[in-house]
């Protein structure tokens, strides 16, 4: 399992490197991307000053509207590293196969173990998706978060399903969970684009702080054709160390959080890719009438979960993080949300509402069975979907 989460990372660091710019993509061209002064800003120290360059203060305005590109299945596997249980999609990047029965180990679920079942879409449900027999269709999109490190039916979208078709009664309700594992917010706005066509009557997207700002600079710097910087000497050494953490710490927010601290001026460039996408989102949804929701989920490092203390303590010993470069997503996501809010994105905080005492996070901190169940209550109290007569 190390050598799996250490090969993942590493994929997620080196991809930064390794993309084959197949012709198309064009070289940094710094007097048109002045026109996205927040892009300028975000490169100036690794790109600009090196060349005895300077942003020109005037041009700091508004980022110009980001515009997600489709890839081919080539430019895919340039940008990203899909597990072997992927496949390519021409919408989304990729998604799980159909017809997945993945039994997972994991002493935290009762029983000892969790099963991934994807329906021939890839989704993580137990039946096929027929839209024409559904009264109210909720899209859900996200991550392993969403997905659910659990059996499907424990996952926030189908315990949600539950409570949304007890609330309507003689209604056909479907909360879909395409959540997948490895999945970012150019993901997300990918998932809502494919599934368009079916007219979902609400869409609720789940964010997770823990990696989602790192993972969406690779393929907004593709697009941009903009280089990303490599990993300093030492870097994965570092990681390596805190191997007695457990996978989740480096999937679930240390190498999100070391790379920042390598990478300063990194965090910019995320903040004004995450913008763009949840712009993106905001219109689709906003153009069709489609009433949206966006959780945000922190990770065990952004808040000072009593249980998560040794492992805050192990990580700034080994990597030498103080807490403010742990939690370096709260900046992120404060940033994020107050911006997209200004625009009328609705979102629900979960960091004003999980406990820090309470049984949230699976000890390799997903989210536990409790913590999707809170979730499903939440979004019960939080998403106004229009009753079937009123459509």
């Amino acid at each position: 399992m190390l050598a799996i989460a250490l090969g993942l990372v590493l994929a997620t660091a080196v991809g930064l490197l390794g993309w084959r710019f197949v012709g198309k993509r064009p070289a940094l061209d710094l007097e048109a991307d002045r026109a996205n002064a927040e892009l300028v800003a975000a490169i100036t120290t690794r790109q600009l000053a090196p060349r005895g360059l300077e942003l020109d203060p005037a041009a700091r305005g508004g980022a110009a509207r980001l515009v997600r590109e489709r890839l081919s299945e080539a430019d895919m596997r340039s940008v990203f590293s899909p597990a072997p249980n992927m496949v390519f999609d021409p919408v989304c990047y990729y998604r799980f196969r159909g017809g997945l029965a993945e039994r997972n180990e994991l002493a935290d679920v009762p029983g000892g173990f969790w099963t991934r079942r994807t329906n021939g879409d890839g989704a993580r449900e137990d039946h096929e998706l027929v839209r024409e027999n559904i009264d109210t269709f909720v899209l859900a999109i996200g991550d392993s978060h969403t997905e659910g490190i659990c059996d499907n039916a424990d996952s926030w979208p189908n315990q949600f399903e539950r409570r949304l078709a007890a609330a309507r009664p003689g209604e056909r309700v479907e909360v879909y969970d395409t959540g997948t594992s490895s999945y970012s917010l150019f993901h997300y706005w990918g998932v809502l684009e494919k599934y368009l066509p079916l007219a979902p009557d609400a869409v609720i997207v789940c964010v997770y702080g823990g990696n989602d700002f790192v993972e969406t600079l690779r393929p907004y710097a593709f697009q941009r054709g903009v280089p990303l910087p490599p990993r300093p000497e030492g870097y994965f050494e570092e990681l390596v160390a805190t191997a007695d953490l457990g996978t989740g710490a480096l999937l679930q927010g240390l190498n999100q959080a070391l790379f920042f601290r390598e990478h300063p001026e990194q965090r910019d460039l995320a903040l004004t890719a995450a913008v763009g996408a949840v712009e993106g989102l905001r219109e689709l949804c906003e153009a069709r009438g489609i009433p949206w929701l966006v959780i945000y989920v922190p990770s065990v490092f952004d808040r000072p979960f009593v249980e998560f203390e040794p492992v805050r303590a192990r990580a700034r010993e080994s990597l030498g993080l103080s807490d403010v470069e742990l939690a370096a997503a709260n900046a992120l996501a404060d940033a994020l949300i107050a911006r997209t809010r200004e625009n009328g994105t609705p979102w629900l905080d979960l960091r004003e509402r999980l406990e820090l005492d309470g049984d949230w996070y699976w000890s390799e901190m997903h989210l536990s069975i409790s913590a999707n169940r809170r979730i499903a209550e939440l979004l019960a109290e939080s998403l106004a979907i229009r009753p079937r007569r009123g459509r």
